[in-house]
């Protein structure tokens, strides 16, 4: 028996293997990596389905209609319902904004918030005062996302 033969049989059988487990080896990671962002991508609906919610019950309603057309006129009351309402979305983007960093959201999701922030929030005065008073509270990345959308803003629009 020719064991250089064996050997050499022995190592390409070997090699095919590895070559096999890295195939599925890289199949398995992005499954995971789409498993992610599917995950990612419900949980950040879901959140923004209860925060829309708590600004659109009750009272709430009336303050955020208030505060979008003016902030600065909010008696102090109305001024705190308003910011943590606003608070809220926008720490709520800003996760998403940072699970977009990490590649954890898509690019579509991402312009999709564009979308969403330019025409129902951005374009009001309200909106734009409260973000100059609470900008810096956010991460720098969301500063730059949301001042970005500004630019691309029309104030004119009225949803």
């Amino acid at each position: 028996m020719n064991w250089d033969l064996v050997a050499a049989v022995i190592e390409v059988v070997g090699a095919f293997a590895v070559v096999l487990s890295l195939l599925y080896l890289a199949t398995q990671i992005r499954h995971s990596t789409k498993t992610t962002e599917d995950a990612a991508f419900r949980d950040v609906f879901s959140a923004l389905t209860v925060q829309w919610a708590s600004m659109v019950e009750g009272p709430n309603a009336d303050v955020m209609l208030k505060g979008l057309d003016d902030f600065k006129s909010l008696c102090a009351r109305d001024k705190y319902v308003f910011d943590g309402l606003m608070a809220g979305f926008v720490t709520l983007a800003e996760s998403t904004i940072l699970s977009h960093d990490a590649k954890f959201i898509s690019d579509e999701t991402m312009d999709n918030w564009g979308c969403l922030v330019r025409t129902r929030y951005l374009p009001y005065k309200g909106w734009r005062d409260w973000w100059r008073e609470s900008k810096e509270i956010y991460h720098p990345h969301a500063q730059v996302w949301f001042d970005r959308q500004l630019e691309k803003t029309d104030e004119a629009a009225d949803f």
